[in-house]
């Protein structure tokens, strides 16, 4: 499963927020793997996992975001997460991965 997130506050999302969760066999266009407001992890979330992530409120805010500033986050993820360079367009991630990002998400406060 691959998750979008935001890089940092625009257009109505947060930074650390999924903008959406697509499938492993999707093909990214250079635009989307080089655009600095984006980051992409590939990760083995179940679909409800990836759900959970996309869930907005009413105001359609997202609920649930990914604190990458976290120290539970080793410092490559989160040095990877800061370069609007993209020289690594997508970080995959394994079981892990998938734990950290469990562990770091987080219900926004301000819903």
């Amino acid at each position: 499963m691959y998750l979008v997130f935001r890089a940092r506050d625009k257009a109505g999302f947060n930074r650390g927020d999924v903008i959406c969760h697509l499938p492993d066999d999707h093909q990214f266009s250079n635009r989307e793997l080089t655009n600095p407001d984006w980051r992409i992890i590939q990760c083995p979330l179940t679909q409800v996992e990836a759900e959970a992530l996309t869930a907005q409120n009413d105001n359609y805010q997202r609920i649930w975001g990914v604190d990458f500033d976290s120290t539970v986050i080793t410092q490559q993820s989160r040095d990877w997460f800061n370069d609007d360079t993209r020289t690594v367009p997508i970080l995959q991630v394994g079981e892990d991965g998938r734990a950290t990002l469990n562990a770091t998400a987080y219900m926004r406060e301000t819903l």
